[in-house]
């Protein structure tokens, strides 16, 4: 029996009950009698499958790692799907100020230099923050010098989902301060600010967290074999604004969009 696609039918039924296997099999871009007898655990999965489901159900990758470990897939660039690398709270304790990210990201653009001072003028940071962010990569094994110059040792790296924990909590307070200054600085030609405000189901909250994820990777795709010269931040919140009351029986139809 495959655990993982059974747990995740089961997650997509507890927010539409009438979702059937035949509709899993369809989103999934396989036919549900394959769909049927690999829940069951009677056929095996093959790596066509297994890139299949992967893109077209649109795991995290926290369910990526979880659903090719169970089974038993490793050669992931076999598939053209990239290893997930997640961050241990040691690596990240280092590492919550976005300088350090914009640094990893800023060694794949095509006119990137070993320099320091170079690094440091194109982060707008000092010269001994960008020396302390090199030392404090590599002291989390995310970079490794070699004959003078910075290599990456992850290709994709990331924390792990719907975990409190104080050091993702700093990053993301960084990541609102990087936003504040881009918001006050920035021409609106280079950067987009936008925000509604709606009338929302909790019970859909896994759902749309899910097309959230989904959403950031397709971005992330439409870069990759590019010519980059540039490092951004795309940073999505959702969040509540209200409160339960118990005598709070009123509903809302309309929507408020900020641009």
């Amino acid at each position: 029996m495959n655990t993982f696609l059974k747990h995740k039918l089961a997650e997509i039924k507890q927010m539409n009950p009438s979702f059937s296997i035949r509709a899993f099999a369809k989103k999934a871009a396989i036919s549900p009698g394959a769909m049927s007898e690999i829940v069951q655990g009677k056929r095996k999965i093959t790596q066509k499958m297994a890139e299949k489901i992967i893109n077209n159900l649109n795991l995290n990758p926290t369910e990526r790692n979880l659903f090719l470990a169970e089974i038993g897939l490793s050669k992931l660039s076999d598939l053209g799907i990239k290893k997930v690398s997640f961050l241990s709270r040691s690596q990240l304790q280092f590492i919550t100020e976005g300088y350090h990210f914009a640094l990893l990201s800023l060694m794949k653009t095509k006119d990137f230099r070993n320099d320091i001072s170079w690094i440091a003028q194109r982060l707008n940071i000092s010269v001994e923050r960008a020396q302390l962010a090199v030392n404090r990569l590599v002291q989390a094994n995310l970079i490794r010098i070699e004959d003078g110059k910075m290599l990456k040792t992850k290709t994709m790296i990331s924390t792990s989902d719907d975990v409190k924990d104080s050091y993702v909590q700093a990053s993301h307070l960084d990541t609102l301060k990087l936003a504040k200054n881009s918001l006050l600085t920035d021409p609106v030609n280079i950067r987009d600010f936008t925000y509604f405000t709606f009338p929302a189901d909790p019970e859909l909250i896994p759902l749309v967290k899910e097309k959230i994820r989904a959403f950031q990777d397709e971005i992330y795709a439409l870069f990759e074999g590019r010519e980059n010269t540039e490092v951004y931040r795309l940073a999505i919140h959702f969040f509540p604004q209200t409160k339960k009351v118990s005598d709070n029986h009123q509903k809302g139809d309309s929507s408020e969009r900020i641009a």
